[in-house]
C-alpha cells in the first residue's frame, strides 16, 4: 500500500543509538543550506533549523544558531528565515535559597515562596489563611522525623494519600489558588 509523502505517523519514543537529529532537516552547516530547502521537505512555518557553522551570504553575515522558517510558501528565499530570539539565561535564574526549620510547629509565610524549606525535625507544618494567590512553596524531609500538614485553609491533596511526606528526603510542594485554597503535592503517605 503506497502512502503519500510527508504523511508518515510513527511513535516518538525512538531509543536513538547514534549522535544526530531524528529530524534531517534540523540540522544544517551554513545559512546558505536553509535555502536548499523546497516547497517538497514540508517545512512549516515556525519550523526551528540548527544551522552550525558562522557563514556569509549575500554579503551578510549569519551567525551559527537556531533559525526558524517565517514564510513556508518561500523557504527558499533568504527572507523567509530569521534567528530565533533566544537569550542566554545562564545566572539569571532565581535560585531558592534553603531554610532550615527544626522546630515541632511552622507556618510558611508568604516570603517562604522563594526558598527551599528544609525540616530536619519532626514538624507540623501550617498553612495559613490569607496567603496571596499563585505562592509556591518547595521543600523537603531532611531528617527522619515526620512532616505533617496542616491548615487553617483548605489544603487540597489528591484522593488516596495523607497530608503528611513519605520519610526521609521526601520532597513537598504547595501551590496557593486564593481564597484561603492550596494544594499540596509531592513525596507523600499513602492514605
Amino acid at each position: 500500500m503506497a502512502r503519500d509523502e510527508g504523511t508518515f505517523d510513527f511513535s516518538a519514543n525512538f531509543e536513538v543509538k547514534t549522535k544526530g537529529t531524528i529530524d534531517a532537516r534540523q540540522l544544517v552547516d551554513t545559512f546558505s543550506d536553509l535555502l536548499n530547502f523546497t516547497e517538497s521537505n514540508f517545512i512549516p512555518k515556525g519550523f526551528p533549523v540548527s544551522v552550525s557553522s558562522t557563514s556569509t551570504f549575500n554579503g551578510t553575515e549569519y551567525t551559527n544558531g537556531i533559525y526558524e522558517c517565517i514564510d513556508e510558501d518561500n523557504v527558499g528565499l533568504e527572507a523567509s528565515w530569521k534567528k530565533a530570539n533566544i537569550q542566554d539565561i545562564s545566572g539569571k535564574l532565581d535560585k531558592r535559597t534553603k531554610k532550615p526549620i527544626s522546630t515541632a510547629t511552622y507556618t510558611f509565610e508568604a516570603a517562604d515562596a522563594n526558598k527551599y524549606i528544609e525540616f530536619s525535625a519532626e514538624c507540623v507544618a501550617t498553612v495559613p489563611d490569607g496567603l496571596p494567590a499563585d505562592l509556591e512553596f518547595q521543600g523537603e524531609q531532611v531528617g527522619t522525623g515526620a512532616l505533617t500538614f496542616a491548615s487553617t485553609t483548605t489544603l487540597n491533596v489528591f484522593s488516596g494519600f495523607l497530608k503528611e511526606t513519605a520519610g526521609q528526603n521526601a520532597v513537598f510542594g504547595i501551590r496557593t489558588k486564593g481564597s484561603d485554597i492550596a494544594t499540596l503535592t509531592g513525596t507523600l503517605k499513602l492514605a
